[in-house]
């Protein structure tokens, strides 16, 4: 039960540093993602506790995006979709984590109010140029053609 109180602690520190980050007039332009798990985000409260840090923190909700797996949203898909509703009505982006491993399903991506999908960085480490790259350019055609951005883990360096 200890994952409760440490992804509390993750938002109140995020949204601290990011409050933080704003008054000293940092150029922050870009978005703060935080990883959510299932537990966390399966609880009844979820959605009133992020409202309460935020609010507390005076964050605009617009900086952040809210990742989560396929998995954290299949236990009780009504709800997830629900919460990712009023999420997505305060501002926030909500992306879904580590695609294409596991079960990923094409019609939980249609129904799941999305806004970006993330390409799982094994899939990116293949990439070069002796690979075959049809699987990773689908996914980036079923985001784009979805109307979703689409992020690819796991880039660390230009390629050559």
């Amino acid at each position: 039960g200890l994952i409760h109180s440490i992804g509390r602690w993750v938002f109140e520190e995020s949204c601290q540093h990011l409050r933080q980050w704003l008054e000293k007039g940092y150029p922050f332009r870009g978005h703060l993602s935080i990883n959510v798990c299932p537990w966390q985000f399966a609880r009844p409260d979820f959605v009133n506790q992020l409202q309460e840090i935020i609010q507390y923190h005076r964050i605009d909700p617009h900086y952040l995006i809210i990742e989560l797996t396929e998995t954290a949203l299949l236990h009780d898909l009504q709800d997830a979709v629900k919460k990712l509703n009023i999420l997505r009505s305060l501002g926030m982006k909500i992306a879904l984590d580590d695609f294409g491993t596991g079960y990923s399903s094409l019609a939980h991506l249609r129904d799941l109010p999305l806004d970006i999908i993330k390409i799982d960085k094994a899939f990116v480490n293949e990439l070069d140029e002796n690979k075959d790259h049809g699987l990773v350019e689908s996914i980036i055609s079923i985001g784009q053609l979805m109307k979703l951005d689409v992020v690819a883990e796991g880039v660390e360096r230009q390629p050559r």
